[in-house]
C-alpha cells in the first residue's frame, strides 16, 4: 500500500486554492462555507482517498488458475476465475507452483467460499498435492478454510480446481510463499498447524464455549530428538456417540511408529494420559454437523525414553519390572463405556508374567461382545483373546517378548467389580510353570490334563500350554483319556495341538474316539489349546507326551510314513467312517521320486465345495495345488505329485457317514509320469483327443481335472473344441473348462454354456494345462477336444473348413462350393484384421437349408471374439444374399454346421477390414451409428417385421455425452415377460439395461445410457409379427439428466404432479419406475398422495409405492392398498426418489400425487413424521389413527422446536403399545434432547399413563417404532413449553445479564449466512451502561449509495437512542457506549454475497464512564442527505460540512477529523 506522508499532505494543502477550484464566500454549493485552509484540507483528503483507492497493497503478482500457465516464482497470489465474483460452472483447471530446490511452498487461504452440499467435497473443490506424490492430496470445499495453511513436502505443488453444473460461489484467493525445507516452520491457527516445542497446551476452537460443527483439525507436534511426548487431558467434553465415536472425536497418532489411540468422545477422559514412543505426534480432532459440546483442553510435555511410565487408572505405559494393574474404581464397579489401554514393557530379552488375582467382568455372551479384557504380546501377537465373566483366581499368562498391551472395554449396560492383575518381568529360563490351564513346560516327558481332571472341567475355560523338548527332537502325544462335549465341527468345547514352527495341527478335537490315538509333531515345540463354552461339561482329557527321535508312526488317523508303497484307509465303525474325524498323514518317498496315488474305492458325503466331509491331498514341495475329493469318484482315479512328499488330510463332520476310501500309493521316477486316468494326467503326444468323463453322457459332479499336454520343444499346439457345460453366470463360477499356456500364461479364460460348434485356440509354447472343474449340481454332456502340434510359423491356415486367417480382405466359401455342401460338417474359421479395424461381411450368395426358428439344421454363425458371451443369431435359408453385416471388433469366428440331410448350394462370403469411423451402415437389422441423433426402426416398419430376427444396432456419440432414446412407436407380439418378441436398450459399459419391451404400452418412454455407447437389441421368434418399433435417439451431455416419461426420469422443478403409468385405466404389470426429484439445497420436499388404488398384499410384497431421501437414506414405508388418500411425506433434504414397482398379476388404477419444495424450517406434521415449531403454549401429538389401532412396521420421527431459552414438559395422556418387557424391543416411543443429548427410556405397554419427561433445551426429537406383529391403540402425548430465565447466546439471538460477554455474527469467524435476522438483548446491572468494543467488523455494505445491504444497528431501549446502520468496515478498537443499562443489538443480512461478520466485546461499566473522543464511533457521520436545518448537497457520503462547522460543539476541525476517519473506513 502506498502511504500518503504528512509532508505530501502539507504540499497538497499549500497548493494555491484557485488552481484547484474557484471558491469565494459561503455558498450552498459543492464546498459551502469552507475557509481556504479548510478547503485545502478537504481536497487533500479527497485526493488521498483517490490515491488509496488506486493503490496496490499486495506484494507479488496475482495469477488466475484457469488463465495463467504453471508458476515459477518465489511468492505471489492465486485466485479462482472471476474472483471475487462467482466462478464459472463445469470447469476443471490445473496449475503447478515450482520454487527453487531446497525450498518448499506454504499456501495460506485469504478468502475461501467453494460450493458444497456435503463435507465429502464431491461437487466443487480445490485439491492441493505435492507434485512428486510425497504427501496425500488435500481436498477442500465449503466456507471454513479461510486462514488455513498448507505446506508442500517438495519444491513443487499441484493445484486442481473443479466445479460442476449446479451452483457457484466466490471461490478462493490464496497467497503462496517459498520457505526453507530444512526449517520446521512453526505455525498454528487454532485448528491446523505444526508446533516445534517441548511443552504446550492445545484447546478446541471456541473453548470453553461449544466447538464448531463440521470441523476437522490436525496439529503436528515435533519435540527435540531423543524425546517422547506425553499428553494429559485437563478438560474433556465431546458429543458421546457410543462405541467407536462415529460423530465427534479426538485421536492421537505417533507419527514415527504409526501407533495411535482409539477415538475418544463423551466426558469421561479427564485426567487421561497418553505417551508416544517417538518425538513426533499428531492430534486429530473431528466434529460432525450435529451436536457440539465445550470441547477439550490438554497439555503436552516431553519426557525421556527411559521414563518409568505412568498409569492414570485407565490408560498407561508401565516400564517397571513389577507392578499391579486394576480396573477403574476397583474393587467397586467399573464405569460404563470405558475404553482403556495399558502398555507394559520390561527389560530387553525378558518376558512378562501376569498373575490374575481377581477377575470378574460382566458376561455378555461367549464371544464377550460386551465387557472384556484382552492381553496381547505386541511383538508376536500372542493373545488371550477376549476375556469376560469369572476367570479362575491364580491363572497365569506369560508373553513371548518384553512388550505387552492390555485393552479393557465396557459397554453401557451392566458393570461388575473388575480385575486385579499383578505382573513381573522374568527371564526365559524362569518361564516354566503350569496352573492346570495355562503354562510353559520344558521337559522330556509329562502329562497335560484339563483342570480338575477326572472331575468335570470349568465352563468358559480358555487354556493354553506350550511344551518344549530339546532341539532336534519331536514330541509324540498319546490321548490316554478324552471326553469332551461332542458337537458338530467341535463348535463348543474342543482341544487342539499345533506345532509352533511348522503350523501342523490336529484341528479341533472333541469326539471320544480320540482316546488311544497318537500325534507326532514336526519340531520340538507344541501348543496345546483347550476351550469350553458356557453349557455342558464332561470329564475332560489326559494326554501324555514324550520327546522322541523317531520319524515314522501311524495310528490309523495320524502319522508320518516313509515307506515306498502302501495303503491308507479311513477308520470305520460297522462299515462307515466316524463323525467329526480329522486325520493327517505325511507320506515321504526317497529323494528324486514322485508319489502316485490310486483309489481302490471312494465314497464320502457330497456337498457344495466339499465343505462337509472331504479328502485332501497336498504336494508339500511343489507348485501343484491341493486336490480335494468328496462324493463318489471313479475307481482307478490317479493323482501324481511333483515332489517326494505329500500330506493326506481326511475330515468329516457330524452329518451323514459313508463307506469311506481306500487308496494305494507308490513311488515312481520322473520319467514314468505319462499317464491319463480320464481326469488327470500328463499326455506327451503330437496329436490326440480328450473328452470329459462319460462323454457324451453327463460328467461327474464335484470334480477337478488337471491334464498337462506336452509336444516337442519349439512347437505350438492347435486345439479344436466343443463343449456343453453348466452356465451359472458370466464368470462361469460353477462348472468350467479352461486352457492355459503353462509358459506364457495365455489362456482361454473359464468357458461354460453351450458351444456346439468347433472353436479354435492356439498356444504360444509347447506346454498347455487343461483344467475342468465341476460343482455339486446340474451336470451336462461335457467337452470334446482334439489337439495337434503345429510349427511356430503356422499361424495363417485354412483347409476349406477350419482355419485362422490374418489379412485385410478375402473370400470364404462353404465346403464344395458352388456345389452342394456335404452333410455333417462342423467348421470353424477365425478371421483377424489389424487392431482399430472392424470386419465388413458381404454375402454374395447365401443358400442354406431353411430349418425354421433358431435354425436347428444347417446354419452359419458369426461370433465376435472380443466380446464375452456374445453370439450372433444363426443364419439359414436364403434371405441373406446381398446383405452386409459388420463386426464389433477385429476378430470374428465363422462357424458353419450342417446336419445329416437336405444340403443346399452353400454360401460365398467376402470380407473386408474397415476403419471404425466408416462403420455407420445399416441393413435394416444391424447397424452402427456415429451421429448425434437419428432414427432406428424395425425392418419393414411400419409393416410387419420378419420372424426369426436378432438385430443389434449400436449408437456411438462423443465421450462426455450419453445417448437418450425415446420410444416413438412400438407394437410387438405380447407375451409374459416379453419372452417372444422384444426390444431392449443396453449400456455395454455400465451394464445398465431397460426392461424387455413388447406390446404397445411403452410408447413415450425415455431411456438414457450412462456412457457414450448404447445398443438396441431386437429379437423376434418364429410365430406372430406386428408393426414393429420406431425409436429416436439424441446425444445429450452427461450432466443433462432432466427428463420424465411417466415411469422414469429426473426433475429439478420446485413442484409438480406424478401419476402412475396408465393412470385412470390401470397400470402395467412388471413395472419398475423411478423418478428422482431435486430442488434447491436449502429446501425440502413435501409429497402429498391425492389418489391411490393399488393391489394390497402382506407387507406390500406385490405392488407398492415408496419414497426415499437420497441424502439421509430415510425411506418411507411401502404404500399399497387404497386407504392412503391425503397421506403426506416430507423429506430430510433436497434430493428424493419415488419408486413404483408392480408384479405380473393384478393391476389397478394406480396413484396420483403432487410434490412441492418447502422451506427447510417450515413446520409440518403428517401424523407420523414432521417438524413442529411451537409458541409459548404448547400442544399435543398422537399416533396415526388414534384411538384406533396403529399400523405395523411404522418408523415415525417428529422434531419439535420451541422458543429460545425454553424447555419442554411431555406428558402421556394415554399410551397403549405392544408390551415387550422393560427393554421395549418391539413397539416403543422414545424422546431425545437434540442440544444436550439427553435420552429418555423407551416407553411401551400400558403402564405409563400420566408419565412426564422434561427436556434440557428447546429442541427435541420423538421417535415411534412398531414391528410387524402387535397392534394397539397407540398414544396421545401433550407437550408444554416452559420458559427459562438463564442467559443464553446461540450465535445469533441472545439474552444477556452478565457483566461481560463476546457477541459474534452467525458462523463467525467464517462468513455469515444470507437472509439471517438476529437480535441480542443486553440488560446490565442497575446504574451501569453498556460498552461495546468493535474488535472485528466486516459486512457487505455499499460505498456509493445511502443503502446498507447488510447492517448492524444498536438501540438503547432506556433512552431510545438509535445508532446508524453500520455496514462498512469499522477499525478495530472503536467503542460504542449506551445511555442506560438496556440495549438491543440487531443484525440483518439480505442474501448473497456475504462477508465475515463482526465480533463485539461487551462490558458493563459504571454510569459515570466517559468514552475517549478518539475511540468513538460518531453517530453524526451517517448517510443522511440533511442534518437538522442545514440543506446540504452530497459529496460521496459527506454531510453538509459548513452548517455542522457552525453548529457542532466540537468545532469544524473535529468534524473534519471525524469525516476523515469515516472516509478511510469506507475504503478499508
Amino acid at each position: 500500500m502506498n502511504i500518503l506522508s504528512t509532508q505530501n499532505l502539507h504540499n497538497i494543502i499549500t497548493v494555491p486554492l484557485e488552481k484547484l477550484h474557484p471558491v469565494a464566500t459561503c455558498q450552498p454549493d459543492l464546498y459551502g462555507c469552507f475557509t481556504d485552509n479548510m478547503a485545502k484540507l478537504f481536497i487533500a483528503i479527497a485526493m488521498y482517498v483517490a490515491i488509496v483507492e488506486t493503490s496496490d497493497e499486495k506484494i507479488g503478482k496475482t495469477y488466475e488458475i484457469c488463465t495463467d500457465e504453471d508458476i515459477r516464482t518465489a511468492d505471489g497470489y492465486l485466485k479462482s476465475p472471476n474472483h471475487p465474483k462467482r466462478y464459472p460452472k463445469n470447469i476443471e483447471c490445473r496449475t503447478e507452483i515450482t520454487v527453487s530446490k531446497g525450498y518448499k511452498i506454504r499456501i495460506v487461504f485469504q478468502k475461501f467460499d467453494v460450493h458444497t452440499p456435503t463435507s465429502a467435497c464431491f461437487d466443487d473443490f480445490i485439491e492441493l498435492s505435492d507434485r512428486y506424490g510425497l504427501q496425500s492430496p488435500l481436498r477442500l470445499c465449503g466456507m471454513k478454510h479461510k486462514n488455513e495453511i498448507w505446506t508442500s513436502v517438495s519444491n513443487s505443488a499441484g493445484i486442481l480446481f473443479k466445479t460442476n453444473h449446479h451452483y457457484s460461489h466466490s471461490g478462493f484467493f490464496l497467497k503462496f510463499t517459498a520457505v526453507l525445507s530444512n526449517i520446521e516452520n512453526d505455525y498454528y491457527d487454532g485448528c491446523y498447524g505444526t508446533l516445534n516445542s517441548s511443552q504446550g497446551q492445545i484447546i478446541s476452537r471456541n473453548y470453553p464455549e461449544n466447538y464448531y460443527n463440521h470441523e476437522t483439525c490436525y496439529v503436528a507436534i515435533h519435540a527435540p530428538d531423543k524425546k517422547h511426548i506425553r499428553f494429559r487431558f485437563l478438560d474433556f467434553s465431546l458429543e458421546d456417540s457410543g462405541y467407536g465415536c462415529p460423530a465427534d472425536y479426538i485421536q492421537f497418532v505417533d507419527l514415527v511408529t504409526g501407533n495411535y489411540t482409539v477415538r475418544m468422545c463423551g466426558n469421561h477422559h479427564n485426567g487421561r494420559v497418553w505417551q508416544t514412543n517417538s518425538n513426533k505426534a499428531a492430534v486429530i480432532f473431528s466434529s460432525d454437523f450435529r451436536t457440539s459440546s465445550s470441547g477439550f483442553k490438554l497439555n503436552f510435555t516431553t519426557v525421556n525414553p527411559g521414563d518409568t511410565g505412568y498409569f492414570d487408572g485407565c490408560n498407561g505405559f508401565l516400564q517397571n519390572e513389577t507392578g499391579l494393574i486394576m480396573s477403574p474404581n476397583f474393587p467397586d464397579h467399573y464405569s460404563p463405556n470405558e475404553l482403556c489401554s495399558i502398555a507394559i514393557r520390561v527389560g530387553e530379552g525378558r518376558m512378562v508374567r501376569l498373575h490374575f488375582e481377581t477377575f470378574q467382568l460382566h458376561h455378555s455372551n461367549e464371544a464377550c461382545h460386551g465387557d472384556f479384557l484382552q492381553i496381547t504380546d505386541e511383538n508376536t501377537e500372542k493373545t488371550t483373546g477376549k476375556l469376560c465373566g469369572d476367570q479362575p483366581e491364580g491363572q497365569i499368562w506369560i508373553s513371548d517378548s518384553n512388550d505387552v498391551y492390555l485393552i479393557f472395554k465396557t459397554d453401557y449396560i451392566f458393570e461388575d467389580t473388575g480385575f486385579k492383575i499383578s505382573y513381573r518381568g522374568i527371564h526365559p529360563n524362569e518361564s516354566e510353570y503350569y496352573d492346570g490351564c495355562n503354562g510353559v513346560l520344558k521337559t522330556n516327558e509329562g502329562v497335560v490334563t484339563s483342570r480338575r481332571f477326572p472331575d468335570p472341567y470349568f465352563n468358559n475355560e480358555k487354556c493354553e500350554t506350550v511344551i518344549y523338548v530339546p532341539e532336534n527332537q519331536r514330541i509324540i502325544f498319546k490321548f490316554v483319556s478324552f471326553e469332551l462335549q461332542d458337537t458338530p465341527d467341535c463348535a463348543s468345547d474342543y482341544m487342539k495341538l499345533t506345532d509352533l514352527q511348522t503350523g501342523k495341527t490336529t484341528n479341533k478335537l472333541c469326539a471320544r474316539r480320540q482316546q488311544g490315538l497318537f500325534w507326532l509333531s514336526d519340531s520340538n515345540s507344541v501348543k496345546v489349546d483347550f476351550q469350553s463354552d458356557y453349557e455342558s461339561v464332561n470329564r475332560g482329557y489326559n494326554v501324555s507326551f514324550m520327546a522322541t527321535n523317531n520319524t515314522e508312526f501311524y495310528d490309523g488317523c495320524f502319522g508320518d510314513i516313509t515307506e515306498e508303497n502302501g495303503k491308507l484307509t479311513s477308520r470305520n465303525d460297522h462299515g462307515l467312517y466316524f463323525d467329526n474325524e480329522h486325520c493327517e498323514i505325511n507320506l515321504t518317498v526317497p529323494e528324486g521320486k514322485l508319489v502316485l496315488v490310486n483309489f481302490s474305492y471312494f465314497q464320502l458325503e457330497d456337498s457344495i465345495g466339499c465343505k462337509s466331509d472331504f479328502l485332501q491331498i497336498t504336494d508339500m514341495g511343489g507348485t501343484k495345488s491341493s486336490k480335494i475329493f468328496c462324493g463318489r469318484i471313479p475307481e482307478s482315479r490317479i493323482w501324481v505329485s511333483e515332489t517326494n512328499q505329500i500330506k493326506v488330510v481326511f475330515h468329516t463332520n457330524s452329518n451323514q457317514n459313508y463307506k469311506g476310501f481306500e487308496l494305494n500309493f507308490k513311488n515312481i521316477s520322473a520319467g514314468e509320469i505319462d499317464y491319463f486316468d480320464g481326469c488327470n494326467g500328463v499326455i506327451r503326444s503330437r496329436t490326440g483327443n480328450i473328452v470329459s468323463a462319460h462323454y457324451p453322457r453327463y460328467y461327474i459332479s464335484n470334480d477337478i481335472c488337471n491334464i498337462s499336454i506336452v509336444v516337442p520343444e519349439g512347437m505350438k499346439i492347435l486345439f479344436n473344441y466343443t463343449y456343453q457345460i453348466e452356465e451359472s453366470n458370466s464368470l462361469c463360477a460353477a462348472d468350467y473348462l479352461q486352457l492355459t499356456d503353462k509358459v506364457s500364461g495365455k489362456t482361454t479364460g473359464p468357458m461354460c454354456g453351450y458351444e456346439r460348434s468347433w472353436r479354435i485356440w492356439f498356444s504360444e509354447t509347447n506346454r498347455v494345462i487343461l483344467v475342468f472343474k465341476t460343482d455339486h449340481r446340474n451336470e451336462e454332456r461335457g467337452f470334446n477336444i482334439s489337439f495337434k502340434e503345429i510349427s511356430p510359423n503356422e499361424t495363417d491356415f485354412y483347409d476349406g473348413c477350419n482355419g485362422h486367417i490374418y489379412g485385410t480382405h478375402g473370400v470364404i466359401y462353404s465346403p464344395n462350393y458352388p456345389c452342394t455342401y456335404p452333410p455333417n460338417q462342423n467348421c470353424a474359421v477365425v478371421i483377424t484384421v489389424p487392431e482399430d479395424m472392424i470386419i465388413q461381411f458381404h454375402f454374395t450368395e447365401f443358400y442354406l437349408q431353411d430349418s425354421g426358428y433358431m435354425c436347428p439344421g444347417d446354419y452359419l454363425q458369426l461370433v465376435d471374439l472380443c466380446l464375452e458371451n456374445t453370439r450372433s443369431r444363426k443364419l439359414c435359408g436364403s434371405d441373406f444374399t446381398g446383405r452386409t453385416l459388420y463386426s464389433k471388433c477385429n476378430s470374428v469366428q465363422l462357424v458353419f454346421k450342417t446336419d445329416y440331410y437336405l444340403s443346399d448350394d452353400g454360401f460365398k462370403l467376402e470380407y473386408l477390414a474397415s476403419p471404425i469411423s466408416n462403420q455407420e451402415a445399416s441393413d435394416g437389422c444391424n447397424a452402427i451409428f456415429n451421429s448425434s441423433d437419428g432414427l432406428i426402426s424395425s425392418r419393414g416398419y411400419p409393416w410387419q417385421y420378419p420372424n426369426n430376427q436378432f438385430c443389434n444396432t449400436t449408437v456411438i456419440v462423443f465421450r462426455g455425452q450419453v445417448v437418450r432414446f425415446t420410444i416413438e412407436d412400438i407394437y410387438l407380439q405380447v407375451t409374459d415377460m416379453c419372452t417372444a418378441d422384444s426390444v431392449r436398450l443396453v449400456d455395454p459399459l455400465s451394464g445398465k439395461s431397460s426392461d424387455a419391451m413388447c406390446g404397445d404400452k411403452h410408447i413415450g418412454r425415455i431411456w438414457q445410457s450412462d456412457h457414450h455407447i448404447a445398443h438396441v437389441y431386437f429379437r423376434s421368434d418364429y410365430a406372430h409379427a406386428y408393426r414393429g418399433y420406431n425409436i429416436t435417439f439424441e446425444a445429450v451431455m452427461a450432466a443433462d439428466d432432466q427428463y420424465f416419461d411417466t415411469c422414469n426420469g429426473h426433475s429439478y422443478n420446485n413442484s409438480g404432479n406424478i401419476t402412475s403409468p396408465g393412470f385412470s385405466t390401470h397400470y402395467n404389470s412388471e413395472e419398475h419406475c423411478q423418478l428422482i426429484i431435486t430442488v434447491d439445497k436449502e429446501k425440502r420436499i413435501m409429497i402429498t398422495i391425492d389418489e391411490f388404488h393399488m393391489e394390497h398384499c402382506t407387507e406390500c410384497g406385490c405392488d407398492y409405492l415408496q419414497f426415499e431421501d437420497k441424502i439421509s437414506r430415510r425411506k418411507s414405508q411401502k404404500f399399497c392398498g387404497s386407504q392412503l388418500k391425503d397421506t403426506i411425506w416430507v423429506s430430510d433434504s433436497y434430493h428424493v426418489s419415488v419408486v413404483f414397482v408392480t408384479d405380473s398379476f393384478n393391476n389397478y388404477r394406480g396413484y396420483r400425487l403432487h410434490w412441492e419444495d418447502i422451506d427447510g424450517e417450515t413446520g409440518h406434521y403428517d401424523g407420523c413424521n414432521g417438524v413442529i415449531h411451537t409458541d409459548n403454549n404448547g400442544s399435543g401429538i398422537k399416533s396415526l389413527n388414534f384411538p384406533k389401532t396403529y399400523r405395523n412396521n411404522e418408523h415415525c420421527v417428529v422434531r419439535i422446536e420451541g422458543p429460545k431459552h425454553s424447555i419442554f414438559n411431555l406428558t402421556f395422556g394415554s399410551i397403549m403399545l405392544g408390551d415387550s418387557g422393560a427393554e421395549c424391543l418391539k413397539d416403543f416411543i422414545l424422546f431425545t434432547d437434540l442440544i444436550s443429548g439427553k435420552v429418555s427410556k423407551p416407553y411401551c405397554g400400558r403402564r405409563h399413563n400420566g408419565s412426564t419427561w422434561f427436556s434440557d433445551s428447546n429442541k427435541i426429537l420423538i421417535v415411534f417404532r412398531t414391528d410387524e406383529k402387535t397392534q394397539e391403540r397407540g398414544f396421545s402425548l401433550a407437550y408444554k413449553v416452559e420458559l427459562g430465565y438463564l442467559d443464553y447466546f446461540d450465535g445469533c439471538d441472545g439474552y444477556i445479564t452478565a457483566d461481560e460477554v463476546t457477541i459474534t455474527s452467525p458462523n463467525w469467524p467464517d462468513q455469515y449466512i444470507g437472509h439471517d435476522r438476529c437480535k441480542v438483548n443486553i440488560m446490565s446491572s442497575e446504574q451501569s451502561k453498556v460498552l461495546l468494543n468493535f474488535t472485528s467488523f466486516d459486512l457487505v455494505g455499499n460505498s456509493s449509495s445511502i443503502v446498507c445491504l447488510d447492517y448492524l444497528q444498536i438501540v438503547d431501549l432506556g433512552s431510545s437512542r438509535t445508532s446508524p446502520r453500520f455496514c462498512n468496515p469499522i477499525p478495530s478498537g472503536r467503542l460504542w457506549l449506551s445511555d442506560t443499562n438496556n440495549v438491543t443489538i440487531e443484525f440483518r443480512s439480505q442474501g448473497s454475497p456475504t462477508s465475515f461478520g463482526y465480533r463485539l466485546e461487551y462490558r458493563s461499566v459504571n454510569e459515570s464512564y466517559v468514552l475517549p473522543l478518539n475511540m468513538t464511533i460518531p453517530d453524526e457521520v451517517i448517510l443522511d442527505p440533511s442534518v437538522g436545518d442545514c440543506p446540504c448537497n452530497m459529496f460521496l457520503q459527506q454531510i453538509c460540512m459548513c452548517c455542522l462547522a457552525e453548529k457542532h460543539p466540537y468545532g469544524a476541525m473535529e468534524i473534519m477529523n471525524r469525516y476523515y476517519n469515516a472516509m478511510t473506513r469506507t475504503i478499508y
